[in-house]
């Protein structure tokens, strides 16, 4: 890195707007304040607009990933990807202002040799399970964050703040460069997390950047960690999971401290330790790890929890669908669905259907057969008044034990229930909204529903035919409304013609 004339030290990939900006804040004629019209009190100059640094990638007609959008700020850099990660690294810089301060001579002799005291005591083998050495580190962090982060208005400009973390954010963005800006899924400050792809090679390279960067400062150490899942919802929120018991959790809704508050209405950040409520923190700490628990075996445990057959399994799943909000997964732009496989038998026995032919038909409309769904379903009481057994099932294995099996992207009309005084049309028009929304063997899906539909109507003294009409009717509808449109975009003298 070169030392500006202005005291900063600037990178090999620091933008020119960025050095332009932060020389300006570091002019001793900069002023960093204004009136705030809003609230007549003086608030801090922000340092420069929001930095695009991608370009829209496209995954569809109607669906694009979020731009790539990197925050240049007077406490560092700020960027977040949202979205949900496999196979990611944490990398932290130690001290990481101190340390600027200290390679820019900004510190007395006082705080210069806590700083090097400090960094003796972390070279010292096996000084984390020393109490002395633990409680004398603290307290020279706590000293150095202190004296570090104190404006010296006497010289007219940030000294002691501002020069120290500029030149850390230009050496975070160096080092983020040295990864590759795309790999980056969330930045904050003296941190930030990446996705790789091979851990060998990755450890390689780490190597390397450790190498590269003490040659030039001596004093900069890192920590690093791996982690196979990584759930970010913005830059200081986010959650990392190795397994339900080795995660970070720093949800602005599911961790310990927003708990707390949730509880106390008091931030733990603000309490000293004896002003702590025990009991409320305890409370706090069980529910982030149940919360943790509920994420990980629902995202990424391989085994599927059974969440059919009972009231209180069902209550179960709305408190994780709350958890999934609240962690901020449950967001079409960025959590996939997952494709559920399931069996569907109806249960004859304690059925109220006595009707033998239709215990029949759907007998023989079910069997062997598997139906795919991105929802959790569970047992439900058909149109037909069927008690309707809902298995999810592994489609491998069900193939194996059974002789005949044919996959299905859809969830067939006759195990569908009826509202309580829905009536049939309305049930049929439902049903073949759902029929359009589906890819996959609309003729058979129609075929089905008009023998459900003609049942039901015929159990319960309707006219079957006017039913047969009205699918007739919808089906015919959708279908004409389709080709009006082909009729607009083939007659239209600006459309391009693909193949032919």
């Amino acid at each position: 890195m070169i030392k500006d004339p202005s005291g900063l030290l600037i990178g090999h990939y620091t933008p020119t707007s960025v050095i332009l900006a932060e020389v300006a804040h570091l002019s001793s004629s900069f002023d960093h304040k204004y009136k705030d019209d809003a609230n007549g009190k003086d608030s801090s100059i922000k340092l420069m607009a929001k930095q695009i640094i991608d370009t829209v990638t496209v995954q569809s007609a109607l669906e694009h990933s979020q731009k790539e959008i990197l925050n240049f700020t007077n406490n560092g850099i700020y960027a977040a990807k949202k979205g949900i990660y496999t196979d990611v690294v944490q990398i932290d810089t130690h001290s990481q202002l101190p340390t600027f301060m200290y390679y820019l001579g900004l510190m007395d002799k006082t705080h210069e040799q806590l700083f090097l005291r400090k960094k003796e005591i972390e070279n010292t083998p096996g000084y984390k399970s020393d109490p002395k050495l633990i409680e004398e580190r603290e307290a020279i962090k706590l000293e150095l964050n202190i004296y570090c982060s104190t404006n010296d208005t006497g010289k007219g400009r940030y000294v002691n703040r501002l020069a120290a973390m500029y030149s850390g954010m230009n050496f975070i963005f160096d080092s983020m460069c040295y990864w590759g800006l795309s790999k980056i899924v969330n930045c904050i400050n003296d941190g930030y997390i990446l996705q790789i792809k091979d851990d060998e090679d990755f450890n390689e390279r780490y190597q390397d950047f450790e190498q590269q960067w003490q040659s030039e400062f001596p004093l900069l150490t890192f920590s690093k960690k791996h982690w196979k899942y990584a759930i970010i919802n913005g830059t200081q929120d986010y959650i990392l999971i190795n397994n339900s018991n080795d995660y970070k959790c720093r949800s602005s809704q599911l961790s310990t401290k927003a708990f707390y508050h949730r509880v106390t209405g008091k931030s733990l950040n603000e309490l000293k330790q004896s002003e702590i409520d025990d009991d409320a923190l305890k409370y706090a700490k069980e529910k982030e790890k149940v919360a943790m628990m509920v994420l990980y075996n629902n995202l990424f445990n391989n085994q599927e929890p059974d969440l059919y057959g009972s009231n209180e399994k069902l209550e179960d799943l709305n408190e994780t669908k709350e958890i999934l909000i609240k962690a901020g997964v449950v967001n079409a732009s960025f959590l996939p669905e997952k494709q559920h496989y399931y069996s569907f038998t109806p249960d004859l026995e304690n059925s109220d259907q006595d009707n033998d032919y239709i215990n029949q038909l759907t007998k023989r409309v079910l069997d062997g057969q598997i139906f795919m769904s991105t929802e959790l379903l569970r047992n439900r009481i058909n149109l037909l008044k069927q008690l309707i057994k809902v298995k999810e099932v592994n489609p491998d294995d069900y193939a194996n034990t059974n002789h005949v099996v044919m996959v299905n992207n859809f969830v067939p009309s006759i195990v569908d229930e009826i509202e309580k005084n829905q009536s049939i049309k309305n049930w049929v028009k439902y049903e073949v909204e759902k029929i359009e929304k589906s890819d996959e063997d609309k003729l058979y899906q129609y075929n089905l529903l008009a023998l459900t539909a003609q049942i039901y109507a015929n159990e319960h003294e309707e006219n079957p035919n006017s039913i047969l009409e009205l699918i007739n009717k919808l089906r015919t509808t959708k279908y004409l409304s389709k080709l009006d449109m082909g009729e607009i975009v083939a007659n239209d003298p600006r459309t391009l013609i693909v193949d032919g």
